[in-house]
């Protein structure tokens, strides 16, 4: 059984479901929805539906080195990612570090 530590935070996870929600939301409308409007339908503040709609966009690779808790990544890790491209984002977290997973 893997101990807790080898878990990816729960908190954290919830965070990158609802992230996926919501650009499926936004994805969904037919007109033009502006993230106020989509944080009032969902009854979040638009500074966290701002911050949670990036989450939506990391590359799968950092995606499930979270979920396999690889390269200790965390929610405070994936939100400070601001590149839309995968590779950026790749250079953005583990710059530094010796290999990315």
């Amino acid at each position: 059984m893997a101990q807790r530590s080898d878990l990816p935070n729960p908190k954290a996870i919830q965070a990158l479901v609802r992230a996926h929600r919501l650009a499926a939301a936004l994805a969904g409308q037919n007109i033009c929805v502006g993230r106020g409007e989509l944080a009032a339908s969902a009854k979040l503040h638009p500074k966290v539906v701002r911050n949670e709609l990036r989450l939506a966009f990391l590359s799968l690779d950092i995606v499930e080195a979270f979920f396999n808790c690889v390269g200790g990544l965390t929610l405070r890790n994936l939100r400070k990612v601001g590149a839309l491209s995968w590779r950026a984002q790749q250079a953005e977290l583990y710059e530094g570090s010796r290999s990315a997973p």
